[in-house]
């Protein structure tokens, strides 16, 4: 009954279409580099969430996931890791690079000692009557510049 009139039709607009899950770093790591999927997964965000390592890695929390957060994007390090590049809800200047990203590693999602659900989404295709086209974020390498 509080819903507004109209949210229903404007929700189809938005409705999944696609979705997997992965049981692996690798299907995780696979399905994100053909750049039609978003990876959706649990975190445990504790005490060690906000100290990030030279890299700009989150600290890593053991148990169950407690937030549920995305990635977009990956990037290989100077160390040799793949990291998830992921946008956090706190705010546009929260993390390493002061930009409301930060990264994660394999293991955040396969190693803290619960299996999290690590689904992978079909990012939504534009379609020609769509009325709203947002841009695609494409991140600079400048988004992501630590003093090594």
């Amino acid at each position: 009954r509080q819903m507004p009139s109209g949210a229903k039709a404007e929700a189809l607009r938005f409705r999944l279409d696609d979705a997997y899950r992965c049981d692996s770093w690798e299907e995780t790591c696979s399905a994100l580099q053909t750049g039609r999927f978003l990876v959706v997964f649990g975190i445990q965000v504790g005490n060690t969430w906000g100290r990030f390592d030279q890299y700009g890695v989150s600290g890593h929390d053991r148990g169950p996931g407690n937030h549920c957060i995305h990635a977009d994007g990956m990037r290989k390090l100077p160390d040799g890791r793949w990291v998830l590049c992921s946008v956090n809800s706190w705010s546009d200047e929260w993390g390493p690079f002061k930009n409301g990203r930060v990264y994660q590693d394999k293991n955040h999602l396969f190693a803290n000692g619960d299996m999290p659900d690590v689904c992978v989404i079909r990012r939504p295709a534009r379609r020609d009557n769509e009325p709203f086209d947002p841009p695609a974020y494409k991140p600079k390498d400048s988004d992501y510049k630590l003093a090594f």
